[in-house]
């Protein structure tokens, strides 16, 4: 290979791979445009998005853990638990208090015979 061969092959290279770098740099700015086209057109519902997402986290700060509830199902069973001996309790009461009203009855209708 003469000298006039070599020089036509890296001119020939060097043509490719400056056309190469330049269709990579249109087709960066033309990928570019188009990312700037969305931006624009979908910016807004983005940020509308952004917006409902930080409320939602913020929201969900307040919702109580896991272990929480646990605890809240825990609680409630013992509250059931004291209602059921305090209805109990009541029933018994009510016996008492029938069998008070029944004494209170007669002595009452002894009072009015007797006078």
């Amino acid at each position: 290979m003469n000298l006039t061969e070599l020089l036509l092959l890296i001119n020939t290279l060097w043509m490719l791979v400056m056309s190469a770098i330049g269709w990579s740099v249109s087709r960066s700015k033309a990928n570019r445009a188009h990312i700037e086209d969305l931006r624009a057109s979908h910016g807004k519902r983005l940020d509308t998005h952004a917006d409902r997402i930080t409320r939602l986290e913020a929201k969900q700060s307040d919702i109580p853990s896991k272990d929480d509830v646990t605890k809240l199902a825990l609680e409630i069973k013992q509250l059931e638990g004291s209602l059921q001996r305090f209805g109990a309790e009541l029933k018994g009461m009510e016996n008492i208090s029938k069998i008070l009203k029944k004494q209170i009855d007669m002595m009452d209708g002894f009072l009015r015979t007797t006078k």
